[in-house]
């Protein structure tokens, strides 16, 4: 194969790809079936993939509607030379990655899950009850979209399952329970797991952590009033991501500070070039076609850049100067990222022309798969 300068089938990611997500889809089928010698080209043709010459592969590929070139093992010898003299680097994909998303069992809505139908890369949902009985030990990579951990409904009317459930697991309350939640899944990160959450989830997780024992829920959500000096008792060494927030309790509708609402739909945010040597981690999670993607709003659109943690890095930045949209961090053995916003589509078009997008979405999924090594920027 590819590292012995053998023939070779590359999974091209640049603008000539025909389904870029698919062919995640692609590359997770094959180490589903442990096909040895799958690779990842950080920063070759956008991030493109190596795999053996194999009749089974091209065949797969074609039924997904996803492009392949055929390399003779002189063309994969020159992309190798390339890849060494260039910012670009060879990563081995190793393992199929088990894939959780947080999610009540009946609901069927998340966007992410929806992503990865299309792709064709399978998930299992988990809960906070099954969270609570220590079921993330079950996956290598657990997802968080557009959910509340602040106990607040969405600052909406309380979501009377959530209630039901808290009760069941003998929580007084429904902020009680997600907060214990929100521990539970940064001792997951601290003991090697991988978290990744958008739109709401990235803020209010972190909420939850800073507020641990605080009730900072107005009376419309829960029925009494928030703790008067909740901000001045939160405590942000507990974030993953962000510091010197302030908590809105008097609001209807917002969360915290952390969300930049106006950084969203018809702007745009760039993506940070990393070494693909030096700094692999990064690079890795930030692979695309495009180095400048289409904004897209969410109930949290865009990170506070003053309020982020500076030993958290940077991904992807907007161009108001104020707000971020893409971070990752190390926690104990493990990582974090947070994508801000809720989805750039639903539909089978939106996930070709808005690729870039889902790009980096898809980049977390196999992230768990890459065989690299911690490197800190």
């Amino acid at each position: 194969m590819a590292q012995g300068g053998g023939p070779a089938v590359l999974v091209p990611m640049d603008n000539l790809q025909t389904d870029h997500c698919r062919a995640y889809g692609l590359v997770y089928r094959l180490l589903q079936k442990q096909v040895p010698n799958i690779y990842w080209l950080l920063n070759y043709r956008g991030g493109s993939f190596l795999m053996p010459d194999d009749e089974g592969v091209i065949d797969g590929a074609k039924r997904a509607g996803v492009l392949t070139e055929r390399l003779s093992a002189d063309e994969v010898g020159g992309i190798l030379a390339l890849i060494t003299e260039e910012n670009m680097d060879v990563v081995p994909l190793e393992m199929a990655p088990r894939i959780g998303i947080y999610l009540p069992a009946a609901e069927r809505g998340d966007v992410v899950a929806q992503l990865l139908i299309y792709a064709g890369i399978p998930y299992q949902t988990i809960y906070d009850d099954g969270i609570l009985k220590g079921k993330l030990a079950d996956f290598d990579w657990i997802h968080i979209h557009h959910k509340d951990f602040t106990g607040q409904g969405h600052k909406q009317l309380m979501n009377t399952e959530d209630e039901a459930l808290a009760r069941s697991l003998g929580f007084a309350k429904v902020w009680l329970m997600k907060q214990q939640v929100a521990r539970t899944l940064r001792d997951y990160v601290a003991g090697g797991g991988f978290v990744f959450a958008m739109c709401s989830a990235a803020e209010t997780v972190d909420i939850a952590l800073a507020a641990q024992g605080v009730d900072i829920v107005p009376a419309p959500f829960d029925g009494d009033p928030a703790d008067p000096e909740a901000n001045q008792k939160l405590n942000y060494d507990n974030t993953f991501a962000f510091t010197d927030f302030t908590v809105l309790t008097d609001s209807l509708s917002e969360y915290s500070d952390i969300d930049v609402t106006g950084a969203g739909r018809g702007s745009t945010f760039s993506l940070f070039p990393f070494s693909a040597q030096v700094d692999p981690i990064p690079c890795l999670l930030n692979q695309d076609h495009s180095q400048v993607v289409r904004g897209f709003d969410g109930e949290t659109t865009s990170f506070r850049k003053s309020l982020v943690k500076k030993n958290a890095v940077i991904l992807g930045e907007n161009s108001d100067g104020v707000s971020v949209r893409y971070l990752m961090g190390y926690h104990g053995k493990g990582f974090f990222s947070f994508y801000g916003g809720h989805t750039p589509g639903r539909t089978e078009e939106d996930y070709r022309a808005q690729a870039p997008g889902f790009r980096l979405i898809l980049n977390n999924v196999l992230f768990p798969s890459a065989k690299v090594k911690k490197r800190k920027t």
